[in-house]
């Protein structure tokens, strides 16, 4: 038997964010073939502190995320986590937006390395026009917004830590979880927009370093998020 990137016993594929129903958008920054450096998507990003213009959706859908200015463009951390890259934020204005639409009901999953807030302002993972997945400050903990905020008050952890995170977006029965655990279930509105962005929506900005992102269009199963959950345990040692 191989790892969760080879197949198991008899030759059946592994488990991979590509076996969830309904996928919309997949970004690996641990797969080098999906880094660049342009928005145009030619020249490759592959070293330690390269900028990342354009990060490749791996769902097929072509929603790929792109910053066509040089100035806001994230960089490469290169064996960021477990040996694998990630993709870094400035804390200022770095950023990469694709033209998804999202649908009413979805679900997000991430893993990331985050670094908690110890003021006032917001450290963000993912936003549309709409809806938001935020950490607070270090006291306030995590918070989803879709026309009203659902908080977690659980404070994050303290300097850089990986977190696999699940947001189901589904009006009162939303929920978030980090680290397998439920943090809040509740309403935080039904508004649902478009164009993703990642580590800063034009208040909000972060410099957590983003390892792997999925949007299913659907409520994820709990088969699905065992899987992610052991998928990453596994590829980014996640626990």
């Amino acid at each position: 038997m191989m790892g969760l990137y080879g197949s198991v016993a008899g030759g059946a594929p592994a488990w991979t964010p590509a076996l969830l129903s309904n996928l919309a958008v997949w970004v690996d920054a641990s797969d080098t073939s999906t880094t660049f450096q342009d928005s145009a998507l030619t020249t490759p990003a592959s070293a330690n502190n390269d900028p990342v213009g354009g990060w490749k959706d791996k769902s097929g859908n072509n929603r790929h995320f792109l910053q066509a200015t040089s100035g806001k463009r994230p960089l490469l951390k290169t064996a960021a986590f477990n040996g694998l890259n990630g993709i870094q934020g400035d804390v200022v204005d770095d950023q990469l937006v694709n033209t998804y639409t999202e649908v009413a009901v979805s679900t997000w999953y991430f893993v990331m390395q985050v670094k908690a807030q110890l003021v006032s302002s917001k450290g963000l993972y993912m936003a549309s026009s709409v809806r938001v997945f935020l950490e607070e400050t270090a006291t306030k903990g995590y918070s989803i917004y879709a026309g009203s905020s659902l908080d977690s008050f659980t404070a994050p952890p303290a300097g850089y830590t990986i977190i696999t995170a699940i947001v189901t977006w589904n009006g009162a029965s939303s929920t978030y979880e980090t680290q397998g655990t439920t943090r809040a279930t509740g309403n935080p509105g039904s508004s649902f927009g478009s164009n993703l962005q990642l580590l800063f929506d034009g208040t909000h900005s972060s410099d957590a370093r983003l390892l792997e992102i999925a949007v299913q269009e659907s409520v994820g199963s709990a088969s699905d998020k065992t899987s992610w959950r052991t998928y990453c345990a596994s590829k980014w040692n996640s626990v």
